[in-house]
């Protein structure tokens, strides 16, 4: 997917549109960023428990000098990285993030096409047409940024003790 650069995108627009444009797409950036974090360790981490699980029937068959430790060191390590994702809930973020990424490039897009289609009016009509468009955009994405950032806040839940 090609990205169009935030100055071709506001080269026709006053100083204080490209600023709130430039705004919405840090924003939207960030998401990726962090969208990225949480799949890669949602991934690592799904993939280091799938491998220790699965090596556990194999070490139990053979005898060795130091078996009961590695099953025991191995057993922590998957109860410690199935409780961090578990706490952490990496795939549900990961998805939230991109959501919300994948909202923001929308907005931009279609903030860019209604620009585009105002260039035959009057200089007049066409800055109050960009103040609209600018200032629906910067609302929508800070509406988009609240819903993320309530979804992402409530999905954090401390571990529970299994015991009760």
């Amino acid at each position: 997917m090609t990205q169009v650069s935030s100055s071709a995108r506001t080269e026709n627009v006053p100083d204080w549109a490209a600023r709130v444009v430039t705004e919405v797409e840090r924003l939207r950036d960030s998401y990726r960023l962090r969208a990225k974090q949480h799949r890669r360790w949602f991934r690592s981490f799904g993939v280091l428990v799938i491998v220790l699980s699965t090596s556990l029937p194999a070490l139990t068959i053979s005898k060795y000098g130091a078996q009961h430790t590695l099953l025991a060191v191995i057993g922590v390590t998957i109860a410690l990285l199935t409780g961090l994702r578990n706490f952490y809930q990496w795939d549900r973020l990961w998805g939230l993030l991109r959501q919300s990424d994948f909202e923001l490039t929308y907005l931009l897009d279609k903030w860019e096409l209604d620009i585009g289609a105002i260039t035959a009016q009057s200089e007049p009509e066409r800055l109050q047409r960009i103040h609209e468009l600018t200032s629906k955009l910067r609302d929508a994405s800070e509406e988009i940024r609240r819903s993320e950032s309530t979804r992402y806040f409530g999905s954090l839940n401390f571990p529970q003790s299994s015991s009760s």
